[in-house]
């Protein structure tokens, strides 16, 4: 927001001045906000009122800078709107979507969000992705273990990700009683998972 009404020169030279003048040392909000009307001599009171001091934060207004700087944001919010008002499948629209990005954060988004919509064909070919923010999502997100899935769940607790691992091991813990002992082997930090 800020950026937007100063414009990027200002606000890059406003930055630098901030950091210059404060570096190492505490600041308030308040010190921010002077230093950047300094730089680009203009008044920030309506700025301060509007988005530091006002009650009723601008959510509309937030939404639509963060979309317009974020494309990440448009797709996800496509999609949610496309989700809302489509006949279509919920997955066909979300493989169309997946299939569009290539952004692990979106990804991950989509997982988060929408894990209970995905078949388990859909989960089985993200958990097998190279994809660690897909996987650790999954993990996250999964509330029971699916038992067609069990090998794939299985496969989490290989992965690179200690987040990963953790999340498939709490799981573990509940739908898979037999890992039990296998985790521990594994990898002993478990042990607290279990206690």
């Amino acid at each position: 927001m800020l950026r937007e009404q100063l414009g990027e020169e200002y606000f890059r030279q406003g930055i630098q001045q901030y950091l210059k003048t404060y570096g190492y040392r505490n600041a308030t909000v308040d010190d921010f906000i002077r230093i950047m009307e300094l730089v680009s001599d203009t008044d920030l009171d309506a700025f301060r009122n509007r988005w530091l001091k006002d009650k009723e934060f601008p959510f509309g207004e937030a939404k639509t800078s963060l979309v317009r700087e974020s494309e990440d944001l448009r797709n996800f919010f496509g999609l949610q709107k496309e989700l809302m008002t489509s006949s279509t499948d919920n997955e066909s629209i979300i493989k169309r979507y997946w299939g569009n990005t290539k952004s692990d954060q979106l990804k991950s988004q989509i997982i988060k969000t929408y894990y209970k919509s995905l078949s388990d064909d859909f989960i089985s070919e993200a958990i097998r992705s190279n994809n660690v923010r897909v996987r650790q999502a999954i993990a996250l997100a999964v509330g029971q273990i699916p038992l067609d899935l069990k090998s794939e769940f299985e496969f989490l607790l290989e992965d690179a990700s200690y987040i990963t691992k953790e999340g498939d091991a709490l799981q573990a813990m509940d739908k898979l009683p037999w890992r039990q002992g296998q985790l521990f082997e594994q990898d002993p930090r478990h042990h607290r998972l279990f206690q």
